[in-house]
């Protein structure tokens, strides 16, 4: 069972898998312990943009960083960019490009 709050950090874990045509581990608790460095280093607002940053990667073909303090930079230019309410919208839309 994924832990409370875990959800974003374990999909950035994957999208990282998707973006680089890795097989996305099929065991949760290896995802959760690789998650754990991003729930370190993400607040859980700033999270769901850095979920919707790896998301634009893959879209965008490009691999998703696995350097946190990147990933974090994009994010946070997301979080200026993207209303709260509209970040479900945004992803999705982004989703729509893979």
């Amino acid at each position: 069972m994924l832990p409370q709050g875990m959800l974003p950090y374990v999909l950035i874990v994957a999208w990282g898998y998707v973006s680089r045509g890795e097989p996305v581990p099929t065991d949760p608790q290896a995802l959760i312990n690789q998650a754990k460095c991003y729930e370190c280093a993400f607040s859980k607002g700033l999270a769901w943009y850095a979920v919707l940053a790896a998301v634009i990667d893959v879209a965008d073909g490009t691999p998703v960083p696995t350097d946190t303090n990147t990933l974090a930079d994009q994010a946070r230019c997301l979080e200026c960019q993207v209303p709260p309410g509209l970040l479900p919208y945004v992803m999705l839309a982004a989703i729509s490009n893979i």
